[in-house]
């Protein structure tokens, strides 16, 4: 473990072997007093401790946010951060690139129930299908597909009813790039006539 928070640190491998701390799961679901604690009763230098320390607050910072996507889908899913965590599943975009096959085998790994499973399998298919019209439009859009989803839009048709103001909010909160925008303003207007 302590190589992969830094190779100074993997002479500390077998006190974090010993403490049951192998894995970045273990090592981030362990609350930081106990951690702190074990750093102090290890007698670990003060520069190494917080190096640990700040990789702990590090990959809690990635795990707050795996799960706040996970939740965005279903609440109930947010028991699976550590899972896709560990699995370096850590957006909802890396999730958006995964195959199905992948889907399915993460699932397994996590320990998904079923019902779970077909909810993110919905959420990869509406991305799947946003990128699809996205590159009818042109094909540079296809980058678009999750930002579009998670700005709440599905399909073409929602652009075409949209208010110009909410368009640009969803523009901006996609990512969307001035010439793209372009692209996307020239379709609409030319749909609109």
């Amino acid at each position: 473990m302590g190589a992969s928070i830094h190779p100074s640190l993997s002479i500390y491998s077998s006190i974090f072997q010993n403490a049951g701390l192998n894995s970045d799961i273990s090592f981030v679901s362990t609350p930081l007093p106990t951690l702190t604690n074990f750093l102090e009763q290890s007698k670990f230098p003060i520069g190494h401790s917080s190096l640990i320390v700040q990789r702990w607050k590090d990959i809690q910072t990635v795990l707050n946010s795996v799960v706040l996507w996970l939740s965005s889908i279903d609440r109930g899913l947010s028991v699976y951060g550590y899972g896709f965590l560990g699995m370096g599943v850590w957006s909802g975009k890396m999730f958006a690139e995964l195959s199905t096959e992948d889907v399915t085998r993460l699932s397994d790994v996590v320990g998904m129930k079923p019902s779970h499973l077909q909810l993110l399998l919905a959420h990869s298919e509406k991305v799947r299908r946003c990128r699809l019209w996205l590159r009818n439009i042109d094909l540079d859009l296809g980058e678009y597909g999750y930002a579009m989803v998670e700005a709440g839009v599905y399909h073409d048709t929602d652009l075409l009813v949209t208010l110009s103001e909410t368009l640009t909010r969803i523009f901006d909160q996609a990512g969307v790039k001035p010439s793209h925008r372009d692209k996307l303003q020239r379709w609409i207007t030319s749909k609109s006539k």
